[in-house]
């Protein structure tokens, strides 16, 4: 169980060293890569450097491998060793070989069990970065090449428009309201909060677990998106009935209490969202005035709207 300990039964004190320095060492690396963020992280979650480490994974694997061998073949008083003296009856030293070899057996299995448990868990994960993150041959590709180079055009030209001055607005698609029509907080921005519902087809209630605030600048073309945790409690609310003018209970229940309690946001046509966007505007204090709501229903067609995606 313990690496090196085999090596030095069998008096290889250098060999023994060797692997529990060389365990160590990767234990030390793995608690680094598991505490620390940012640069080490994104350097060792990386398919070469997965690749690398299940390598050197199956490389101490062969190590414990051949030091369990070496006490295999070795005499002295260890149950995987031979006997200094073998049984005299021939039936006792076929027991004693049988006992030994079901011992190694069993050593080997204990020592193997968690490399090849380590290995397989490296190799799923570099697969799953391999196929999640393969933009390659997308990128590569001669038909999706002009649209990439088109949208890199627009966004590179977008800023420039932005900011040049104009004497005359830009004309708004037929029955759309201009940028002038909607409502602004007190520094220039247009803030709406975007909430998503897991309800659906087949699904009961509807728990806003996303919550964000989208935040536009008209005049420079900046937009900031601001995440507020489903879990947060005792949440601002200038029409709530409790002492504290809060929400006690957390956010993504919020949506329901509202359409549970139209009364308590008269004139809103949708009161959930009426009582999110209080909650929002409130615990940002912001003037959040618009809001937009999709389920998972909306969700579907908000990504057919974009073509689709082909799940595997």
């Amino acid at each position: 169980m313990i690496p090196g300990a085999n090596s030095w039964m069998a008096g290889r004190r250098r060999l023994a060293g060797f692997v529990a320095g060389a365990t160590l060492a990767i234990v030390a690396l793995a608690f680094l890569v598991v505490q620390l963020a940012g640069g080490l992280l994104h350097t060792f979650v990386s398919p070469p450097t997965l690749a690398l480490l299940g390598g050197l994974n199956l490389a101490i694997l062969g190590v414990r491998l051949t030091e369990l061998r070496i006490l295999r073949t070795g005499r002295g008083h260890h149950v995987l060793q031979r006997p200094a003296a073998l049984p005299y009856r021939r039936r006792d030293r076929r027991r004693a070989h049988r006992s030994r070899n079901v011992a190694i057996l069993l050593a080997a299995t204990v020592i193997a069990l968690p490399h090849a448990a380590t290995t397989w868990q490296l190799e799923t994960v570099r697969r799953t970065l391999n196929e999640t993150f393969a933009v390659a041959s997308a990128t590569s590709d001669p038909s999706v090449q002009p649209h990439i180079e088109a949208m890199i055009e627009e966004n590179s030209a977008a800023p420039a428009a932005a900011t040049t001055p104009s004497s005359t607005p830009l004309e708004p698609a037929p029955a759309s309201p201009t940028v002038g029509d909607l409502p602004r907080t007190a520094d220039g921005t247009i803030d709406i909060v975007l909430i998503g519902l897991d309800s659906g087809a087949g699904r009961t209630g509807a728990r806003n677990d996303a919550n964000m605030v989208l935040s536009i600048d008209p005049h420079t073309a900046e937009v900031a998106l601001i995440g507020i945790p489903r879990n947060l409690v005792q949440i601002p609310l200038p029409s709530s009935e409790d002492d504290c003018r809060c929400y006690r209970p957390p956010l993504y229940s919020l949506y329901e209490h509202g359409q549970a309690n139209p009364d308590l946001f008269t004139g809103a046509s949708d009161p959930g969202a009426e009582a999110v966007r209080q909650a929002a505007s409130a615990l940002l204090d912001r003037t959040i005035e618009w809001y937009f709501v999709a389920d998972l229903t909306a969700f579907r067609h908000l990504v057919d709207a974009v073509g689709g995606i082909d799940v595997e």
